[in-house]
């Protein structure tokens, strides 16, 4: 995999991931690197996209991101523990664990949930310190559609059902919202050159990127 040539920020990667356009989500997929490739000597804050895919051998793989690198790292759901993260976007994560300390799968109790993008291309973003307690239900799950975090210092709650992003532009606010997380439903495969994706015509597969040829 190919590292990144042009940086490309939390916004972007969100609208590419939860979008439909598969050769997008390709060539993102393609400017990202792998967990083991990933340098843990800098300072960093990695969340996780909340996205998922399959491999062609049925490997389950998922999408993190790293604020300060603005790499896009790829990683296996399920490790050595036989556990895999909860699948929230927004998400904060570190290395570090028992069985797998290259991976990303200790659960830093903060999470996103709001983020803007301002008029100089600046990310900046609020995240909620939580009780780690209510992560511990949703280690394995990719399905949660609400999030509800209860504050450690003053015991207050916070329900969370998606990400909130603040694009500015002009001195005028746009919002967004985007789900906590979602699984790409066609296999995405990795051949010599990178990740492709393929689908199934006649009984056969075709490259996705030979489609129009």
């Amino acid at each position: 995999m190919k590292k990144d040539i042009v940086p490309v920020g939390y916004h972007r990667i969100l609208k590419i991931l939860y979008g439909n356009n598969l050769m997008e989500i390709i060539s993102l997929l393609n400017t990202s690197i792998y967990v083991t490739d990933f340098d843990r000597e800098t300072d960093s804050h990695v969340i996780h996209t909340g996205v998922s895919f399959f491999t062609q051998t049925g490997q389950e793989m998922e999408v993190l991101y790293d604020f300060s690198s603005k790499n896009k790292i790829i990683q296996p759901r399920n490790t050595k523990s036989g556990l895999s993260l909860p699948q929230l976007n927004g998400l904060t994560v570190k290395t570090g664990g028992d069985y797998n300390p290259e991976y990303f799968d200790v659960v830093f109790p903060m999470f996103l949930c709001e983020y803007l993008y301002n008029k100089n291309k600046e990310e900046l973003y609020t995240v909620i310190a939580f009780d780690s307690s209510l992560i511990h239900p949703l280690w394995n799950k990719s399905d949660v559609n609400k999030l509800i975090l209860k504050n450690p210092k003053d015991k207050s709650r916070k329900i969370i059902s998606n990400i909130k992003v603040f694009i500015e532009k002009k001195s005028k606010y746009s919002r967004e919202l985007f789900p906590l997380n979602i699984t790409i439903n066609q296999s995405i495969f990795l051949d010599p050159n990178g990740w492709i994706f393929k689908y199934n015509r006649d009984f056969g597969y075709e490259d996705f990127n030979d489609e129009e040829n």
